[in-house]
């Protein structure tokens, strides 16, 4: 895997929110979930832990299918950035 550089999971758009998890029992938990990979949701009881949850599966998602030879989602920060170098901007 020489020259390949594995992406960042912080890079990604993470959103953590509030939600009920169980209508029965009432309970609510931090759900995190990445807008590039959509099927991707962590549940965890607090904020910070569901987040980095989120991260930790992102590079882990990315990291088997670059050892598998499969395409991987990029962050919306790098697909700005390739575009801006592309047009020769800074």
């Amino acid at each position: 895997m020489t020259g390949i550089v594995l992406p960042e999971g912080t890079e990604y758009t993470i959103t953590v929110t509030f939600v009920e998890t169980d209508e029965l029992t009432g309970e609510w938990m931090y759900e995190a979930t990445v807008k590039e990979f959509p099927d991707v949701a962590v549940y965890e009881y607090h904020p910070g832990k569901a987040y980095w949850g989120a991260v930790d599966i992102i590079e882990e998602l990315a990291a088997m299918a670059i050892q598998m030879g499969h395409d991987y989602p990029r962050s919306e920060k790098y697909k700005a950035e390739t575009v801006k170098k592309d047009r020769g901007e800074q």
